[in-house]
């Protein structure tokens, strides 16, 4: 079943008519909010010279997946906030399931 994504509002103007493969193989300031001097940075910094690249790296992976998971506080305790993420997970194990960072 084909699915479409309306995805011009996380992209620069120039990118909006672009497909999907076009996208990921651009540098990452074809990303809304991302700068030429940013791209670079994550270049530099971390290898990334893709859209692709952003959305796979695992410095990346991890952050996205944290904010997924309920608050804790240093102890481990929940915060008042929900006691699983969204899949139903508990919250210590998302970070290792859905990050997978090595």
């Amino acid at each position: 079943m084909p699915v479409s994504v309306n995805l011009n509002n996380g992209l620069d103007k120039a990118y909006e008519d672009k497909t999907l493969d076009e996208i990921l193989s651009a540098p990452p300031s074809a990303l809304a909010g991302v700068t030429d001097k940013d791209a670079e940075l994550l270049n530099e910094a971390l290898g990334i010279q893709t859209a692709r690249d952003f959305g796979s790296n695992k410095h990346s992976r991890w952050p996205a997946s944290s904010s997924r998971c309920p608050a804790r506080s240093a102890d481990g305790q929940p915060t008042p906030a929900p006691t699983s993420n969204p899949h139903g997970t508990p919250a210590r194990r998302c970070l290792v399931r859905d990050a997978a960072v090595p």
